[in-house]
Parts: structure tokens; C-alpha cells; sequence
């Protein structure tokens, strides 16, 4: 079983760092005699295992770990395409596949957004270059603060004319007779003016023409 495997991951154990896949078969016999011999193999687990014949069995052990990590049914990848086709859909059409396989592994691997902690995100995104997190903040309130003076500035002065306005009309309601008088009188004392200076200008012509 184990040479079943290794030919048909002989393309992929030789590319991979640490792997002598001359030495898987042997080390397998090996890790098969102690595990049965020291220990009770219904009771432990491949974790375990890692742990305590990394050294001695390593080679044997990364074909374990490959096998352990082929999925024993389908619906991992039927779950997969589901999320491929919710996240690009017809108005995400053109991401690229770098894109799409961040937003996959996000979906398919994080933590729901309820027990998401995201403060080793926000670390990893300060240390990644020079941040300034409040600067948009601080120029928009400052924008909004003037803007809110401005227009508080244009309430009042309009609020002033009107009341102005409104003072006005209320005196004239009150006293009709007074404003009348009050028009009568400058309309007479224009008269006045006119008829007293053409009367002297009428004086002198008029003693002009005696003499």
C-alpha cells in the first residue's frame, strides 16, 4: 500500500524540501514495530505521533500527513465552488484568480465574523508600512466644523433681517395714522423747499425785470 502511494506521489515527494523517498518504505516498517510495541495504537492520534517520531521516521510521516490531507469526500469542494460563485458573480466578474483565492480562503478557513478577533490583523497591517489611521478622520471633522460655522453664520444673519423685517411691519400695523403723517410730511416739506427756492429765484427775476 505504501509503494501504491509513494508511485503515485513520486512527481510531488520529489519536489518537496526534506523528503527522501528512497527511505519512505523502510522508515514506515520501522514506524509500524514501535508504535505497536511501545504503545496503545488505538488510543493515540497522528498528532501525536508527529511528535514523537519526527526525527526518526520523518520521511514516512510527510506521506502520512499527505494522505491525512486528501479530503474523504466531496463536499469540501462542492462547499468551494459554492463560495466561487457567490463571491464572483455577475458584477465581480472580471477578478483576477489572486483575488479570488484570498476571498475563497477567507471565507472557507476564518473564524465566523462573530468570533473573529481581529486585532492580529490590524498589527500585521501597521507593521506592513508607515500608517496615519486618523488623518482622513481629523480633516473631515475639521471640514465639517467649518461648514456647520458658515451655515450658522448665514441662519443668523438672516434670522436678523427677518426679525427686522418683522418689527417693521408690526410698527406700521400699529400706528397707520403716524405713518401716513409721518409720509404727508416729508411729501410737504419737499414741497416747501421747491416752492420757497423757485419763490426767490421767481423774487429776483421779477425785481431783474422792474429795474
Amino acid at each position: 500500500m505504501v509503494s501504491n502511494l509513494v508511485d503515485h506521489y513520486r512527481q510531488l515527494l520529489d519536489q518537496t524540501d526534506g523528503v527522501d523517498v528512497s527511505n519512505i518504505e523502510p522508515e514506515w516498517t520501522i514506524l509500524k514495530n514501535l508504535l505497536y510495541k511501545n504503545h496503545k495504537v488505538h488510543e493515540m492520534n497522528w498528532s501525536t505521533i508527529n511528535d514523537l517520531y519526527q526525527d526518526k521516521c520523518a520521511n514516512a510521516l510527510n506521506v502520512i500527513d499527505l494522505v491525512l490531507s486528501l479530503p474523504a469526500g466531496t463536499s469540501e469542494c462542492e462547499r468551494g465552488f459554492s463560495q466561487m460563485k457567490i463571491i464572483k458573480n455577475q458584477w465581480r466578474n472580471k477578478l483576477k484568480s489572486t483575488s479570488m483565492t484570498l476571498l475563497m480562503t477567507i471565507q472557507l478557513h476564518s473564524d465566523p465574523i462573530t468570533q473573529f478577533n481581529p486585532e492580529h490583523a490590524i498589527h500585521q497591517w501597521n507593521k506592513g508600512a508607515r500608517r496615519r489611521p486618523n488623518f482622513m478622520q481629523k480633516k473631515v471633522k475639521k471640514t465639517v466644523v467649518q461648514q456647520m460655522e458658515e451655515i450658522m453664520n448665514v441662519i443668523e444673519d438672516e434670522t436678523q433681517e427677518l426679525t427686522n423685517t418683522v418689527d417693521n411691519l408690526e410698527t406700521a400695523a400699529s400706528c397707520p395714522d403716524k405713518a401716513a403723517d409721518s409720509d404727508n410730511d416729508s411729501c410737504f416739506s419737499d414741497m416747501e423747499e421747491g416752492f420757497y427756492s423757485g419763490d426767490e429765484i421767481g423774487t429776483g427775476s421779477d425785481r431783474s425785470d422792474i429795474d
